[in-house]
């Protein structure tokens, strides 16, 4: 989770008093997958991989993550992984 995102997610625990739950944005399976998925989106959009431009995955940070990468990612927000 970027550090956006998390102050994101952050404030409306604040704002709703809800609970914070581990997560991550996968779209891959594994992270050698990305240039499949953006080849696949240009298939879906009509495009060339030229011209997609941001509608690619900006990085391979959007793939399953292991427990262990989930747990060093939100090491200071442990009730978000035992809740998870």
């Amino acid at each position: 989770m970027t550090v956006r995102r998390l102050a994101w997610a952050l404030a409306l625990r604040k704002r709703f008093a809800a609970p914070l739950c581990a997560t991550s944005r996968a779209f891959l399976v594994d992270r050698g997958d990305q240039r499949l998925h953006d080849v696949l989106t240009c298939i879906r959009q009509h495009l060339t991989l030229a011209e997609a431009g941001d509608r690619l995955l900006p990085s391979t940070g959007a793939y399953l993550q292991s427990p262990d990468e989930m747990a060093r990612r939100f090491a200071d927000h442990e009730e978000a992984i035992a809740r998870t």
